[in-house]
């Protein structure tokens, strides 16, 4: 979010025994997510609520603009879980985008013939198929993304040399410059049914009034043109994926940075997750461009 609710003055936070902004008081609740302002550098957890404002006697908490994804790289706080989900989602947007491409269930039959003559003898085609993409879907997004990027951190600590942070620091702190390469390929891909199959909100809303209302908007006897003509949408799409990248790059840079004193040590540690976040992102665009198989019947 573009938006921060911050300290002015740490000190005056320090010289406040009673922190009614976090502990509560007459005025106010105290913080129901449980964050200490005086403390904290993100807004993972903050959902701008204002407990902690009203609570404040010394009005010592702003709200102000800050830079795009500065979560990404500006907070001390880093943990293995978040690390984990962020790389997570990565595989989870490449494999669900490749799973409504036109393709997917040819590769799916082609995966499901290496089973058992007895496996698929004693189940359903629709089972046994659910199964088997079942098995794509989270075995490529819980183990194949993972333990590529746990190979690239360890690669990355071995190239820092003496100033490594160990394989799970590595792993924990290089893990958040991949938010921006999950997030790209999930706007990428929702782009396209915003502005292909998006137009069709009007007629499905008139439906519904006539349906559910005394109401009538007019009879929805006509379809409405995509908003965008396809080729905009692709080149919107490359452009939201590249964007994104660049992101990322940054932001492991800035990541490196901080966490190494030496730049060149930083640079060297960064060369194989940038590698990583490049290797996903040609591979979003790979797919973003193959034929896509619509789900909702445009």
């Amino acid at each position: 979010a573009p938006l921060e609710l911050r300290v002015k003055e740490r000190g005056l936070c320090a010289a406040d025994k009673d922190k009614p902004c976090y502990r509560g008081s007459a005025a106010a609740r105290g913080c129901p997510m449980f964050e200490f302002p005086m403390s904290m550098d993100r807004n993972n957890y903050c959902n701008l609520c204002a407990e902690c404002v009203k609570g404040c006697g010394r009005d010592n908490l702003v709200l102000r603009l800050r830079a795009f994804g500065k979560d990404v790289w500006a907070s001390g706080r880093r943990l293995l879980d978040e690390s984990c989900l962020a790389v997570v989602l990565v595989g989870l947007t490449l494999l669900v985008t490749a799973a409504m491409l036109t393709a997917w269930p040819g590769w799916i039959s082609s995966l499901a013939r290496w089973l058992p003559a007895w496996v698929r003898a004693g189940l359903k085609p629709v089972t046994y198929l659910g199964l088997v993409e079942s098995v794509v879907l989270l075995g490529g997004a819980l183990v194949l993304v993972p333990l590529l990027v746990l190979a690239g951190a360890a690669l990355a600590d071995r190239l820092a040399g003496g100033s490594g942070l160990g394989l799970r620091r590595t792993f924990v702190v290089f893990g958040y410059m991949f938010i921006p390469v999950g997030l790209a390929m999930h706007l990428a891909h929702n782009l396209a049914h915003l502005l292909l199959e998006g137009g069709g909100i009007v007629p499905a809303v008139q439906r519904a009034v006539a349906l559910y209302t005394p109401f009538s908007l007019g009879q929805p006897d006509w379809e409405l043109l995509p908003l965008a003509p396809e080729p905009v949408v692709g080149l919107l799409q490359i452009a939201v994926v590249i964007g994104f990248f660049v992101l990322s790059l940054v932001a492991g840079q800035r990541l490196s940075l901080r966490m190494y004193p030496d730049p060149r040590t930083a640079s060297r540690a960064l060369v194989p997750m940038a590698a990583l976040a490049l290797v996903f992102t040609v591979a979003g665009i790979v797919l973003l461009n193959q034929p896509m198989g619509m789900r909702h019947g445009m």
